[in-house]
C-alpha cells in the first residue's frame, strides 16, 4: 500500500509508515463506530490524567452508555471482584469507591472495545481475540502483583500490547486473512507480510492508534516488542511495563499454542528469558497463569461469552477438544447461572426508558429494583458516615440510572447569595452544565424558587406550555431546554437548603408511577439526612 501523495524524492521509512497510518486512519474513520470508540477512549484517558473531579467525571462518562454501565456492574458483582458475602454494588460511583479508579478505568476501556466489536459479521473471531487480549492483560496484572504491587496499568499494557492485530481483524478483515496466508509461505515472516499488505506492521499501527487515543507514553512504549534475538534488558521503572507486556504476550503464546506435551517446557522457556529481568520464579509465573485464567473466566461469564467455542477458552476451562461438544452445555450452565443471579438483583437489570415507567410493568419493576438497590447503598454509605459528596453522588447516579434520565442536577443553597447553585450533575452536558444551574430564592416569579420555598415536589409534563415557560429562568430554557422535568426540594427544618432536578428532552417524556415517586423521595430524604449529619444537626 502506498501513501496518496506522490513525490519525486523517495519517502523515508518513518515518513512512509506515518503516511500509511494516516491512510489507514482515514479508512477506519469511515466505519460508523470508530469515531465514537475513539472519542470515548480519549475521554477516559484524559480524565485519567486529571486529578480534579475524577470520580464525578468518570462516572458520568461511563454512564452515557447504559449497556456499558450494565456490563461493568455485572463484572463488579462477579465472585472475583466481590468478596464472599459482600454487599451488591449497584452504582458506578460505589464501584469506583470500592475498586479504585484505575480498576474501573481499565474495565471501561476494555469493555468499550468489546461493545464496538460485539455484533459484527466476524463476531466469533473478534470475541476470541478479545478473550485472548483479556487473558494477556490479566497475565500482566497478575505478574506485576507477583513482583511488587497490583497495577491496572499493567492490565491495559498486556491487553493492548497487540492492539494492531485486534484492530486489523475488525477493520481490515480481508487484509488480515492475506497477511496470515503470506506469513505461512517459506522464508516469509509476519512483519514482512504486514508491510507488504498494509504498508505498516500491526505493531506500529496499534502504537499509532494508541497515541491518537491519548494513552500515556509508558503505555504506548509497552506496545513495542522486544527483539527476540537480544537478551531482555533489566527491568527498571521506565521500561517495566514494556517488559511485563512482552512477558505476558510470550506466556499467553506458550499457554495457548504449545503442544500439550511441551506446555510446561514452553512456559519454562519464557521464565528463563524474562525471569532474571523481572525477578520472578517459575512458581510465581504459574500462580500468575492460574490467577489470569480465573479472571478471564469471570470476564467471560460477565459478558456471556461461550468459552468452549474457542480453543483458548477450552484451555482456560481445563477442557480438551474431545469434551468441547459437552462443554457447550457446561458453559451455558455457567453463563445462565451468572445471568440468573444478575437478573434477580437490581444491579443486573438494564435501565428502563423513563417514558415507559408507568405504562410497562416490566420496565417499572426494573426501575424500582435499581432505585431500591441504590437506596440500600445510600443507607450503608450513611451508616459508614461517608463524606457528604459521596452520599450526594450516589443519590444522583441512582436517580439518573434508575429512571434513565437525560440529566440530573443537585443544587445546594449558597447563604451569601440566597440562591440554589448546581454542585453536581450527571448526564448530557455534565458536569460542566451543572454550573449553569442557579435559582434565586428571592425571585418569587421563578417556578423553581416557588417550588423550593413551598417545599413541595413538582412534576412538569410539558415545559413548553405557555403557563410554565413564562415562569422558567433564561438559563433553564437556553441551557437545559427540558421537555419535561421534576423538582425535589431538599428541606431541613422547613428551609430549602438544596434541590434535585431531573429532566427528559421531550414533553411527556418523564412519566413517574406512584411507587417510583416514593422511592425518589426516599432517596432525596437520604440526602437530607446526610446534610444533617454533615452539619451535626
Amino acid at each position: 500500500m502506498t501513501t496518496e501523495a506522490a513525490t519525486d524524492t523517495p519517502a523515508s521509512p518513518i515518513e512512509a509508515a506515518h503516511g500509511t497510518l494516516e491512510f489507514l486512519l482515514r479508512r477506519m474513520r469511515l466505519k460508523p463506530d470508530f469515531p465514537a470508540l475513539s472519542e470515548s477512549i480519549r475521554k477516559i484517558n484524559a480524565l485519567a490524567a486529571s486529578e480534579s473531579e475524577r470520580l464525578d467525571s468518570i462516572s458520568s462518562a461511563v454512564m452515557q452508555d447504559f449497556s456499558l454501565t450494565h456490563k461493568i456492574l455485572r463484572l463488579v458483582n462477579s465472585s472475583f471482584y466481590r468478596p464472599s458475602g459482600g454487599e451488591a454494588v449497584s452504582t458506578m460511583s460505589r464501584a469506583i469507591m470500592l475498586l479504585g479508579f484505575e480498576t474501573v478505568r481499565s474495565m471501561a476501556i476494555a469493555l468499550m472495545l468489546f461493545e464496538h466489536m460485539n455484533d459484527q459479521a466476524r463476531a466469533d473471531r473478534l470475541r476470541e481475540e478479545f478473550v485472548r487480549s483479556g487473558f494477556r492483560g490479566s497475565l500482566a496484572r497478575s505478574l506485576q502483583a507477583q513482583i511488587r504491587h497490583h497495577s491496572e496499568e499493567a492490565y491495559l499494557a498486556g491487553m493492548f500490547h497487540r492492539l494492531g492485530r485486534l484492530l486489523a481483524l475488525y477493520y481490515f478483515p480481508e487484509e488480515f486473512d492475506e497477511i496470515r496466508r503470506m506469513s505461512e509461505l517459506p522464508g516469509q515472516t509476519a512483519a514482512k507480510a504486514e508491510k507488504v499488505v498494509l504498508g505498516i506492521t500491526l505493531q506500529d499501527m496499534g502504537i499509532g492508534i494508541a497515541r491518537t487515543w491519548g494513552f500515556p507514553d509508558a503505555l504506548v512504549r509497552s506496545m513495542s516488542a522486544l527483539a527476540p534475538d537480544l537478551p531482555v534488558p533489566r527491568s527498571t521503572p521506565e521500561i517495566e511495563l514494556r517488559v511485563i507486556a512482552n512477558c505476558s504476550a510470550a506466556l499467553g503464546d506458550a499457554f495457548e499454542n504449545a503442544d500439550p506435551a511441551r506446555s510446561a517446557a514452553a512456559v519454562a522457556d519464557v521464565v528463563k528469558r524474562y525471569g532474571t529481568s523481572l525477578g520472578i520464579s517459575e512458581r510465581q509465573v504459574r500462580t500468575a497463569i492460574s490467577d489470569a485464567s480465573a479472571q478471564t473466566r469471570e470476564l467471560a461469564d460477565a459478558l456471556a461469552l461461550k468459552l468452549p467455542k474457542f480453543a483458548l477458552g477450552r484451555l482456560l476451562l481445563g477442557m480438551d477438544d474431545s469434551a468441547a461438544a459437552g462443554g457447550h452445555a457446561v458453559e451455558a450452565g455457567r453463563t445462565g447461572a451468572a445471568e440468573g443471579a444478575s437478573a434477580a438483583s437490581p444491579e443486573g437489570a438494564a435501565a428502563a426508558p423513563a417514558t415507559t415507567v408507568a405504562a410497562d410493568p416490566d420496565a417499572a419493576q426494573r426501575t424500582q429494583q435499581i432505585l431500591t438497590s441504590g437506596l440500600l447503598e445510600l443507607s450503608r454509605t450513611l451508616a459508614e458516615q461517608s463524606p457528604l459528596n459521596e452520599v450526594v453522588r450516589l443519590a444522583v447516579e441512582t436517580l439518573y440510572r434508575g429512571m434513565a434520565l437525560q440529566r440530573v442536577v443537585f443544587a445546594l443553597r449558597d447563604p451569601r447569595s440566597n440562591a440554589l447553585i448546581g454542585r453536581m450533575g450527571m448526564g448530557a452536558g455534565m458536569p460542566e452544565l451543572a454550573k449553569a444551574f442557579r435559582v434565586s430564592l428571592a425571585d418569587t416569579g421563578d417556578l423553581f424558587a416557588a417550588t423550593a420555598n413551598r417545599g413541595a415536589d413538582l412534576l412538569i409534563h410539558d415545559a413548553g406550555a405557555a403557563n410554565i415557560a413564562a415562569r422558567l429562568s433564561s438559563w433553564c430554557v437556553d441551557r437545559f431546554a427540558p421537555g419535561s422535568f421534576v423538582l425535589l426540594p431538599v428541606m431541613v427544618r422547613s428551609n430549602a437548603v438544596g434541590m434535585i432536578y431531573a429532566d427528559q428532552p421531550v414533553p411527556e417524556g418523564l412519566r413517574i408511577g406512584e411507587q417510583e415517586l416514593q422511592l425518589m423521595r426516599a432517596i432525596r430524604n437520604q440526602v437530607v439526612l446526610a446534610l444533617q449529619q454533615a452539619r451535626g444537626n
